[in-house]
């Protein structure tokens, strides 16, 4: 295929704009005997929102348009940020009615942060109260951006019968089958409009083009040919962001939208080269070209009983057929291919061939997960994997049948795999296991696809604390273990005096026994005995942590005394020792960096401030107010749904642990009385 025969965008916007509508109707109009159904996960259906990226194609004028139909909601525009990379222009669909504040502010970051082409789509322009000026103020209002009228639409509601392409000066009316436009004169009630709207967009095009701003000036209208050129390359350097219109249901606007993505959107072939590392992790450059030696990124996973594992790729370079052998440059492993297929929703079209700049998937791989390269065997490539998003909300999750332990471990790990902006964890002081994610909608589509998809049924909770426990004073004691029962006896006794060491210092021991009064062989005993106290404090039975532990005196009995006896005295003397060492509780600590807009600013932080954190500043930025703050991990653990419903869905955080520091004494008091309760429930569970 010429090095121009593939188009890849993402479809991104709000929830309820009809982004897969839109991609449907593409697939209605270029492929109708596909039909193009692709929301038809269950928990989408619930939800009546997509979850997850849908993928489709159209061959459309001889180009393979590769569509990427991303999440919308809050919790899954990592997902979304992500899918972008795999493309090379993102189609921003907007409703007609409007109502989407701040949230699209949030898609333009998105689009400028991967320094890509944007283009808008207000769609819905045949329902009630559709309004397309209103719409495009809006935009312009979060974006800060003078957007490019490329289309008007002819009636709105149930008036709405076409569009007016400013491009070509030419009107379409939708007449006969789904997405059928007919040319037709401009209406005479648009007249004014067109000529008004076509003599701004000539103007703006003609600003990203030197040569052609000098002939408009001197009174020289551009040709159609150098208008079309003009508006190419202005698109694709992100001088303009053109708007069109239509109405995906309905099917207007469709195909003049297809005519633009093939005539204007930037091709595969004109990626800039791709980077990545060699073998010895130097730097390297792939072309996008069917001429380089085969690499292809896996940009996405899914796994479920019937079709086995599907691998998602975009092939970076060179050709890929079934039966090739290839080589996994992040798992250093060779795989197979089976079979290649096209992607449309959940169907699977086979195919023999594919080349750079394509985006195909491969079935049933045994080693290759998402974010992992694949690469000719002779010509190895590393591309870089998806940056890890800092989670923001954590669930521990118990499996209600204790025997699905292990399908709960295998089934978390597979759902983690599609989708690695989820992370699990094994808490090491808890045991528990940590599901991670970007709010609640998130971890309960994750648990409803373990239900589904594993038959796994398990229960959320909230995580437990990690509290740690330390002192604040210094205490001696002794600690002795003696005992005779006839024949040999047992026999140790030592001093142990306990220092308190900086916050996150960590244990000390130290041995400053003089004379002779515990013999040298015996204090590694004494070390070990203290060492394996710390699992349980006296505040609340957590574990202690940064303290200095010094044995400085004792004595011994040449027949009874051994490492068991030291060991225990050891024990012994640490916890004589520590009662009385002034032994605080210590809470961990989060940092927490919370974006808002100004009309949320003082319920935000009056809020926080409720939760004893602690406001460490605030920027003002053009992406909001950035308000970073720290606050006890106990008081956060459900912030994500309350802070979306606090912003109305707008606000949104990062969060990572920051330090330990010592709990207040009414909410220790608390913590301890909780855990006498659960020793309690424990004991009884067991008896």
């Amino acid at each position: 295929m010429p090095r121009d025969a593939f188009r890849n965008i993402s479809i991104i916007g709000c929830d309820g704009a009809g982004k897969t509508a839109l991609a449907e109707a593409f697939v209605r109009v270029g492929a109708p005997e596909r039909g193009g159904k692709l929301d038809f996960e269950p928990e989408e259906n619930k939800r009546n929102f997509s979850v997850t990226t849908h993928v489709t194609f159209v061959n459309w004028k001889g180009t393979t348009i590769n569509v990427l139909d991303t999440p919308g909601f809050s919790n899954f525009l990592a997902e979304s940020a992500n899918m972008m990379g795999m493309t090379e222009a993102s189609l921003l669909v907007f409703s007609s009615t409007g109502g989407m504040k701040h949230m699209t502010e949030r898609f333009w970051f998105m689009a400028e942060d991967a320094n890509q082409p944007l283009a808008f789509f207000i769609n819905q322009m045949d329902i009630e109260d559709a309004n397309f000026d209103k719409a495009v103020k809006e935009i312009e209002a979060e974006t800060k951006t003078k957007l490019l009228i490329c289309q008007i639409p002819i009636g709105s509601d149930n008036q709405h019968r076409g569009i007016v392409d400013l491009l070509s000066n030419k009107a379409y009316f939708s007449e006969g089958s789904f997405g059928k436009l007919v040319e037709k004169e401009i209406p005479a009630n648009l007249v004014d409009d067109a000529a008004t709207y076509r003599m701004g967009l000539i103007e703006s095009i003609a600003e990203c083009d030197d040569e052609m701003l000098a002939k408009y000036l001197e009174g020289t209208e551009p040709t159609q040919e150098e208008l079309e050129k003009a508006f190419k390359d202005g698109f694709a350097a992100r001088k303009i962001f053109p708007v069109f219109c239509g109405a995906a249901r309905r099917g207007t606007g469709i195909t003049t939208m297809l005519d633009i993505i093939n005539n204007s959107f930037p091709s595969a072939g004109e990626r800039a080269d791709w980077v990545g590392t060699d073998k010895a992790g130097a730097g390297i450059m792939r072309k996008p070209l069917a001429s380089e030696p085969f690499s292809a990124f896996i940009y996405k996973s899914t796994i479920d009983h019937f079709t086995g594992k599907v691998s998602f790729l975009r092939v970076v370079s060179g050709s890929l057929t079934a039966d090739q052998l290839v080589y996994n440059t992040a798992k250093r492993a060779e795989e197979k291919i089976g079979a290649l297929v096209k992607i449309d929703g959940k169907n699977l079209v086979a195919i023999k061939q594919a080349v750079a700049g394509d985006m195909v998937a491969i079935t049933k791989l045994k080693e290759t997960t998402t974010g992992d390269t694949l690469a000719d065997p002779g010509h190895s490539i590393h591309f870089p994997g998806y940056p890890q998003p800092k989670r923001c909300m954590s669930v521990a999750l118990r499996p209600k049948n204790k025997t699905d332990e292990e399908k709960l471990a295998q089934g978390i790990a597979k759902l983690v795999e599609e989708d690695p902006v989820l992370g699990t964890s094994r808490d090491p002081m808890t045991k528990e296991l940590i599901l991670s994610g970007m709010g609640q909608a998130q971890i309960d589509v994750t648990i409803e696809k373990l239900r589904r998809k594993f038959e796994v049924e398990v229960t959320q909770g909230q995580p437990k604390i990690p509290y740690k426990e330390t002192i604040k004073g210094k205490a001696e004691k002794q600690g002795k273990h003696k005992k005779q029962s006839g024949g040999r006896g047992q026999y140790g006794d030592c001093w142990i005096r306990l220092e308190p060491r900086p916050r996150g210092a960590g244990f000390e021991f130290a041995n400053e026994v003089f004379g002779g009064s515990i013999p040298g062989n015996f204090i590694p005993a004494v070390e070990k005995g203290v060492i394996g106290a710390l699992d349980e404090g006296p505040v609340a039975g957590y574990p202690i942590v940064d303290i200095k532990v010094i044995v400085f005196d004792g004595s011994y009995h040449d027949v009874d005394s051994s490492e068991m006896a030291f060991k225990l005295a050891g024990s012994l003397g640490f916890h004589a020792a520590i009662a009385e060492a002034s032994p605080i509780l210590l809470e961990p600590i989060m940092h927490l960096e919370i974006t808002i807009t100004e009309e949320f600013l003082g319920d935000v932080i009056g809020d926080i401030n409720s939760r004893r954190g602690k406001i460490q500043g605030m920027d003002s930025t053009p992406r909001g107010n950035v308000v970073r703050c720290l606050v006890p991990m106990s008081e956060i653990l459900v912030y994500s749904p309350e802070l979306h419903s606090r912003t109305q869905g707008l606000g949104y955080y990062t969060q990572e642990f920051s330090h330990y520091e010592e709990t207040p004494p009414l909410v220790a008091q608390k913590v301890k009385e909780q855990a006498i309760k659960m020793r309690a429930a424990e004991e009884a569970a067991r008896k």
